[in-house]
């Protein structure tokens, strides 16, 4: 389904409140003030970008923040551009507004220098990941993180 067409355009200071409505639409375990916080970061920090989309009456529809990378893991000769997080609100799903927003962001990526983009989600959301492969993405590896707590003296 496409809707209408979206303005996409860097996220300014001025658009805080409503981008933050959406930093915890999907990251909802955050603090209110690490959103703020991060947010700050994401507009003051050079290499990282946050595009936001609005429809034609003005309306924050969603948001797209990444970065441009000297290397990953892999591969410490590639420059890459990172897809941290994105976001688009539900009343605004299936119109067409992500695929808008990772169209500036991979024109943005370019002339950083970027060849490829790379993005991650939790194996169990499985909308991100269908979302992700209907954008032209691949699924590339799967990993396990692990955690341990350390005590007094490091143990």
């Amino acid at each position: 389904m496409v809707g209408p067409p979206f303005l996409i355009r860097k996220a300014r200071k001025a658009d805080l409140t409503d981008w933050l409505i959406l930093r915890r639409l999907l990251w909802p375990k955050t603090s209110s003030a690490a959103h703020r916080k991060e947010a700050a970061l994401w507009l003051s920090t050079p290499g990282c970008v946050c595009f936001l989309a609005f429809d034609p009456k003005g309306r924050l529809a969603g948001f797209l923040e990444g970065r441009a990378r000297p290397h990953i893991e892999e591969d410490w000769r590639e420059k890459v551009a990172y897809l941290d997080g994105w976001c688009v609100a539900p009343s605004f799903r299936r119109q067409g507004a992500a695929r808008a927003m990772l169209g500036v962001f991979s024109r943005w990526a370019k002339e950083k220098g970027c060849r490829r983009m790379l993005s991650d989600t939790w194996t169990e959301r499985t909308s991100a990941i269908k979302v992700h492969r209907a954008l032209g993405f691949k699924v590339v590896d799967r990993r396990v993180h692990f955690q341990k707590r350390l005590g007094p003296g490091g143990a």
